[in-house]
């Protein structure tokens, strides 16, 4: 069966795909055509589980590259910047993101993200930016997000969340200061 040249996926990022028969090529030689948008050229390779292993997107004759590597489970370890710059995550049993650090070259590490933590089924419920601004987020038990609050020394931003029969975010009110309170109503017809 023949595969076709022209492949539409369905995020519409990438238009063109050129197929490569698995026995005929190594896989480290699969790749998505380069795609071009406004930012500039962007061409990925992939492993054999079809996990992307390098990025590189070109701007105005940059080149910018990212090379990714992954655990035995498919989950991302380490992604390296052509700078140099190479974040890192810490996992819990479950295999759920509780730290993310970010290294810069010839320097220590940085904490972007620390003591996440989940609900049974896997949304983040909370966790500390690295200047320790503290996120925590709360969802009903549609695991719909009811609330989003970032707080450092004071509340950064608060948002509350309802929803409609349809599960579509009706209202969202923001809770800054009691000086800087708001709602918003979605403007949806059906």
């Amino acid at each position: 069966m023949e595969k076709p040249s022209n492949v539409r996926i369905s995020s519409g990022i990438y238009s063109q795909v050129k197929w490569l028969p698995c026995r005929k090529v190594p896989y480290s030689q699969a790749k998505v055509a380069p795609d071009t948008d406004q930012a500039g050229s962007l061409s990925l390779s992939y492993e054999q589980r079809g996990l992307v292993t390098s990025n590189a997107r070109t701007i105005s004759s940059n080149v910018y590259t990212t090379g990714y590597t992954y655990e035995s489970a498919g989950r991302r370890a380490s992604p390296i910047a052509s700078s140099g710059w190479k974040v890192s995550y810490t996992r819990d049993s479950a295999g759920q993101i509780t730290t993310i650090t970010d290294k810069p070259p010839s320097t220590a590490a940085v904490n972007i993200v620390t003591s996440a933590t989940h609900e049974p089924f896997g949304p983040l419920t909370g966790f500390f930016y690295g200047n320790s601004v503290h996120d925590t987020r709360t969802y009903d038990l549609d695991y719909r997000m009811t609330s989003v609050k970032d707080a450092g020394t004071s509340n950064v931003q608060y948002l509350s969340y309802g929803y409609d029969a349809d599960n579509n975010i009706h209202t969202c009110s923001l809770h800054l200061h009691e000086w800087i309170t708001g709602a918003v109503e979605s403007g949806r017809t059906k």
